[in-house]
């Protein structure tokens, strides 16, 4: 070591943990610049949306929103198969002092996979989200820290 040692230095130091045998893992799953893994629509008008949603051949669609009432913050989303509403999940965020509508739009998206990876041996889903901002977010492809993360509850 050359210069000064940084706090994980000192933990692999005291675990006798030799950084030769680990392996750099990339925190994300594609390269970034690499382009989405899935296909981003945003209609031009609520109409539009409505004809997209109505249109779409998925297995499965799943609508999601985030808001705000009352000074708190929540999400909701439901998962429809078929046409048939097939389970659904909300989350309570806490107060707007805590948390944004923003943060409940992203959210919302993460717990809309969740409700899709849940339901199994699905070839094509949508996720309906009436936030330009997040579906954009998604876009990007780079990691950020995250000061808090939410839990998932059912």
């Amino acid at each position: 070591m050359k210069s000064h040692r940084a706090p994980i230095h000192e933990i692999m130091h005291a675990c006798k943990i030799q950084p030769a045998k680990f392996e750099s893992i990339s925190p994300c799953s594609q390269k970034l610049g690499g382009g989405s893994q899935f296909e981003v629509c945003i209609p031009v008008s609520k109409e539009a949306a409505i004809e997209v949603a109505t249109a779409a051949c998925s297995e499965v669609t799943v609508f999601s929103d985030g808001s705000g009432k009352d000074g708190q913050i929540g999400a909701a989303m439901v998962l429809f198969r078929d046409g048939v509403e097939h389970s659904s999940l909300r989350k309570h965020l806490r107060s707007q002092e805590h948390h944004t509508v923003f943060e409940a739009e992203l959210l919302g998206m993460l717990l809309a996979a969740e409700l899709i990876k849940a339901a199994g041996h699905i070839c094509t889903a949508m996720i309906g989200v009436d936030s330009q901002a997040a579906v954009l977010a998604t876009t990007h492809g780079r990691g950020a820290p995250v000061s808090q993360r939410a839990s998932i509850s059912k």
